[in-house]
């Protein structure tokens, strides 16, 4: 990756770029659960079972954002990604600095 992704001022980063998860990265660590993941009573009627895959950004102050679901499940989408939002991570650092990754989680889902 070219220098000026890390660098502040001119160089043409902004140090806001969010680099794909990759090579030389450590999974995230979560250091904050936030909202427990509850099912809704529509997922409940339902029966809902399975994957919600979602695509989100964490930042470099370890915060969830953007997320976009690439599969999800009836009545459960909204519920995952309010969950994942609530979240907080442990930075994570690309050569040695903190970088904006976007990171897919895998949230399985179980009826209760």
């Amino acid at each position: 990756l070219p220098d000026t992704l890390f660098k502040e001022g001119g160089g043409g980063g902004t140090g806001e770029e969010v680099m794909p998860f990759g090579a030389g990265m450590t999974p995230p660590r979560l250091v904050s659960t936030g909202v427990p993941l509850e099912y809704t009573s529509q997922a409940m009627q339902a029966r809902v079972q399975g994957v919600v895959v979602t695509r989100c950004t964490i930042t470099r102050r370890g915060e969830v954002e953007d997320c976009r679901v690439i599969k999800g499940q009836p009545f459960m989408d909204e519920a995952v990604v309010a969950s994942l939002t609530s979240r907080r991570y442990e930075p994570l650092t690309y050569q040695g600095q903190k970088v904006n990754v976007s990171y897919t989680f895998n949230v399985n889902l179980r009826l209760p």
